[in-house]
Order: C-alpha cells, then structure tokens, then sequence
C-alpha cells in the first residue's frame, strides 16, 4: 500500500493501476473527477481546507486491488472504483468550523494502513476495506507505533492504547 498528497493547482491525472486515468480539479469547492470513459463524479467534502495549509489538497491511497484508490481529506473519504463510480464513501469525525484544527496523517503497517486526524483514526485493510473507525480527542498524541497497537498521549498524563487488529482500546 502506498498513498501521495496531491496540492490541488489546476489539474491533475491519475493512473489507476489497470491502466485506467482520472483527471482531478476543483470545480465550485468540490473535487471533479473525470474519466476518459467520459463518465463525471463530483465529490463533496473531499478536500482538505485545513487552516494550517497554504494550498487545498487531496490524499489518494493505493491497495492491492487495481481497480480501486481511496480519496480523502475532508470531512469525506472516497473509494473510487477505476469503472468510474464510488464505491463506498465514508464520513470523518469532522465538522465545519474546525478547520483551524484538521492535520491528518497516514502511516502503512505490514497488514493496514492507518489514517490519523485530529478526530479519529481509520484503520484500513490492504483491499482499502474499512476494518475499524475509531474516534479520539483532539489532544490525544501518537507517541507509539509497532505493528500491533497505537500509544497515544492525552495531557501528558494519561496514556491510552488501541490495538489495529480489532480496534479495542485500554489503558
């Protein structure tokens, strides 16, 4: 699994890893994805308007299968399928007016990718399958990562786990 941070000046192309290209480009504050097949999506609340960026941007995420790639950075993720649709579409722990505090990460693991914004963590399989969306505290603080569990650290106090094989939490 690999994913890059597209900045989104003018367009862009993409290469779906069956051959398949898309052309991105914000239209009216969304994100417009054109196929060559002409087909058209618009994706709402994909885009990252975080308050601490210069630019808009967008994190594409490429899995196994080579017809999908996952489209986040909003409030919105997006699994576009390379036939033109979006496959399943999935909300963030984010909301309007918290922009000043969006910063979001992605960490690969040996069997998932971890996304990590400032309201959550999304656990993500190699087939980019959601295996657990788990809410946290804007203070809580990644300060450990193995191939097993997530530390986190709220306050400088208190120090939590979350394991990334079924998303239980503890102290």
């Amino acid at each position: 699994m690999k994913h890059q941070e597209l900045i989104l000046r003018g367009k862009h192309s993409l290469v779906f890893q069956d051959g398949v290209v898309m052309h991105l480009r914000v239209h009216q504050g969304d994100l417009e994805v054109r196929f060559d097949s002409g087909k058209v999506l618009m994706l709402r609340n994909v885009i990252d308007r975080s308050e601490t960026l210069e630019d808009l941007r967008v994190f594409v995420v490429e899995g196994r299968l080579p017809r999908t790639l996952l489209l986040l950075g909003g409030r919105q993720t997006y699994l576009i399928s390379s036939q033109g649709y979006a496959a399943e579409q999935i909300s963030l722990f984010r909301e309007d007016g918290d922009e000043e505090y969006w910063s979001l990460s992605i960490f690969h693991g040996v069997k998932e990718s971890v996304v990590l914004y400032e309201g959550g963590i999304l656990v993500l399989d190699d087939l980019l399958a959601v295996r657990f969306h788990q809410k946290k505290l804007f203070n809580d603080k990644l300060i450990e990562m193995d191939e097993r569990r997530l530390k986190f650290q709220r306050n400088e106090s208190i120090e939590w786990y979350l394991n990334l094989d079924d998303g239980a939490l503890s102290a």
